[in-house]
């Protein structure tokens, strides 16, 4: 199964978000989002070692649920920029 959504999970691990006035996600609702994402269809997170502790909190969700696992899509393209001339196309740098 190909997942056509992406969970991003920086506010697993992190008081991240211009409009976040919450703060970072508590435990419990991180493993209930994760949770939630993948009896949705979820099975690709968006994550990275910059992201706080959301990489141990990925694992201890793996590890509570060894039939519920994820991939992980680690960042690999650090800039990306807008050419004009490509006709639309963003190229990484």
């Amino acid at each position: 199964m190909i997942s056509r959504i992406i969970l991003g999970t920086a506010q697993i691990g992190l008081h991240y978000g211009i409009n976040n006035e919450t703060g970072k996600l508590k435990l419990s609702e991180s493993i209930a989002l994760l949770d939630t994402a993948f009896n949705m269809g979820i099975r690709v997170l968006d994550t990275a070692e910059a992201y706080g502790n959301a990489l141990e909190i990925i694992g201890l969700f793996h590890a509570k649920n060894p039939d519920k696992k994820f991939y992980a899509m680690p960042h690999i393209i650090s800039h990306v920029r807008f050419d004009h001339r490509s006709h639309g196309q963003f190229q990484a740098q």
